[in-house]
Protein backbone atom coordinates (compact mmCIF):
# COMPACT_ATOMS: atom_id res chain seq x y z
CA UNK A 1 0.00 0.00 0.00
CA UNK A 2 1.54 3.43 -1.23
CA UNK A 3 1.81 5.64 1.55
CA UNK A 4 -0.17 8.88 1.11
CA UNK A 5 1.72 11.97 1.98
CA UNK A 6 0.31 15.87 1.46
CA UNK A 7 -2.71 13.72 -0.33
CA UNK A 8 -0.22 12.12 -3.58
CA UNK A 9 0.33 8.59 -3.81
CA UNK A 10 3.98 7.95 -4.94
CA UNK A 11 2.95 6.98 -8.55
CA UNK A 12 1.51 10.23 -8.36
CA UNK A 13 4.55 12.68 -7.61
CA UNK A 14 6.40 10.28 -10.03
CA UNK A 15 4.30 11.28 -12.55
CA UNK A 16 4.01 14.55 -11.65
CA UNK A 17 8.42 14.52 -11.66
CA UNK A 18 8.23 13.16 -15.31
CA UNK A 19 6.15 15.74 -16.33
CA UNK A 20 8.14 18.71 -15.02
CA UNK A 21 11.48 16.80 -16.49
CA UNK A 22 9.80 16.46 -19.65
CA UNK A 23 9.20 20.11 -19.60
CA UNK A 24 12.37 21.44 -18.17
CA UNK A 25 14.65 19.50 -20.23
CA UNK A 26 14.61 21.32 -23.79
CA UNK A 27 15.60 24.37 -21.76
CA UNK A 28 18.73 23.41 -21.96
CA UNK A 29 19.26 22.72 -25.29
CA UNK A 30 17.52 25.72 -26.13
CA UNK A 31 19.68 28.02 -24.07
CA UNK A 32 22.59 26.63 -26.58
CA UNK A 33 20.83 27.27 -29.97
CA UNK A 34 20.11 30.60 -28.61
CA UNK A 35 23.44 31.76 -27.01
CA UNK A 36 24.48 30.52 -30.88
CA UNK A 37 23.14 33.41 -32.20
CA UNK A 38 24.74 35.81 -30.30
CA UNK A 39 28.22 34.63 -28.77
CA UNK A 40 30.58 32.13 -30.69
CA UNK A 41 29.98 29.17 -29.22
CA UNK A 42 32.96 27.11 -28.59
CA UNK A 43 34.33 24.20 -26.59
CA UNK A 44 35.14 26.30 -23.51
CA UNK A 45 31.36 27.87 -23.35
CA UNK A 46 29.99 24.68 -23.43
CA UNK A 47 31.99 23.77 -21.10
CA UNK A 48 31.52 26.17 -18.36
CA UNK A 49 27.75 25.56 -19.44
CA UNK A 50 28.07 21.90 -18.39
CA UNK A 51 29.78 22.86 -15.44
CA UNK A 52 27.56 24.72 -14.17
CA UNK A 53 25.04 22.20 -15.45
CA UNK A 54 26.28 19.47 -12.94
CA UNK A 55 27.01 22.03 -10.25
CA UNK A 56 23.46 23.07 -9.57
CA UNK A 57 22.64 19.55 -10.33
CA UNK A 58 24.46 18.40 -7.29
CA UNK A 59 23.80 21.20 -5.16
CA UNK A 60 20.51 22.47 -5.31
CA UNK A 61 18.67 19.53 -4.77
CA UNK A 62 19.63 18.45 -1.45
CA UNK A 63 19.40 22.12 -0.47
CA UNK A 64 15.65 22.27 -1.46
CA UNK A 65 15.49 18.98 0.15
CA UNK A 66 16.47 19.97 3.35
CA UNK A 67 14.07 22.91 3.40
CA UNK A 68 11.19 20.54 2.35
CA UNK A 69 12.14 17.98 5.06
CA UNK A 70 11.45 20.54 7.53
CA UNK A 71 8.43 22.74 5.67
CA UNK A 72 6.38 21.11 2.91
CA UNK A 73 5.51 24.86 1.90
CA UNK A 74 9.04 25.43 0.90
CA UNK A 75 8.53 23.69 -2.17
CA UNK A 76 5.90 25.87 -3.42
CA UNK A 77 7.85 29.11 -2.44
CA UNK A 78 10.56 27.93 -3.85
CA UNK A 79 8.83 27.23 -7.27
CA UNK A 80 7.32 30.63 -7.44
CA UNK A 81 10.18 32.34 -6.40
CA UNK A 82 11.96 30.79 -9.39
CA UNK A 83 9.27 31.31 -11.48
CA UNK A 84 9.63 35.15 -10.61
CA UNK A 85 12.97 35.04 -11.04
CA UNK A 86 12.97 33.58 -14.43
CA UNK A 87 10.10 35.95 -15.71
CA UNK A 88 12.41 38.80 -14.76
CA UNK A 89 15.12 37.61 -16.14
CA UNK A 90 13.43 36.59 -19.32
CA UNK A 91 11.88 40.97 -19.35
CA UNK A 92 14.93 42.14 -18.95
CA UNK A 93 16.75 40.02 -22.05
CA UNK A 94 13.49 41.20 -23.74
CA UNK A 95 14.76 44.95 -23.12
CA UNK A 96 18.03 44.36 -23.70
CA UNK A 97 17.56 42.88 -26.93
CA UNK A 98 15.15 45.49 -28.23
CA UNK A 99 17.22 48.47 -27.13
CA UNK A 100 20.32 46.73 -29.38
CA UNK A 101 18.29 45.92 -32.50
CA UNK A 102 17.20 49.55 -32.23
CA UNK A 103 20.54 50.71 -31.84
CA UNK A 104 21.80 48.67 -34.37
CA UNK A 105 19.32 49.57 -36.98
CA UNK A 106 20.11 53.15 -36.10
CA UNK A 107 23.45 52.58 -36.62
CA UNK A 108 22.50 51.10 -39.90
CA UNK A 109 20.87 53.94 -41.30
CA UNK A 110 23.77 56.97 -40.07
CA UNK A 111 25.88 54.49 -42.07
CA UNK A 112 23.85 54.29 -45.16
CA UNK A 113 23.05 57.48 -45.42
CA UNK A 114 26.78 58.45 -44.36
CA UNK A 115 27.51 56.38 -48.10
CA UNK A 116 24.86 58.06 -49.63
CA UNK A 117 26.69 61.46 -49.16
CA UNK A 118 29.65 60.36 -50.21
CA UNK A 119 28.84 58.36 -53.43
CA UNK A 120 29.04 60.27 -56.74
CA UNK A 121 26.27 61.55 -58.15
CA UNK A 122 25.35 61.28 -62.00
CA UNK A 123 23.21 62.79 -63.71
CA UNK A 124 21.64 61.57 -66.99
CA UNK A 125 22.86 58.45 -68.79
CA UNK A 126 25.63 57.10 -69.26
CA UNK A 127 26.60 54.73 -72.66
CA UNK A 128 29.40 52.37 -72.51
CA UNK A 129 30.97 51.06 -74.91
CA UNK A 130 31.08 47.37 -75.53
CA UNK A 131 33.04 45.50 -77.70
CA UNK A 132 32.89 41.79 -78.66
Amino acid sequence: MAARQNNLTLSELQACLVLAGAGSGPVYVASVVILEEYVPVGEKIIGWMLLADALSLKTIPPIIGQFIVRTPVVLFCTGAAAGSVCIAMFLCVEICRTRLLKKLAEEKKALDDSERCNSPVTTGSSKTNKTF
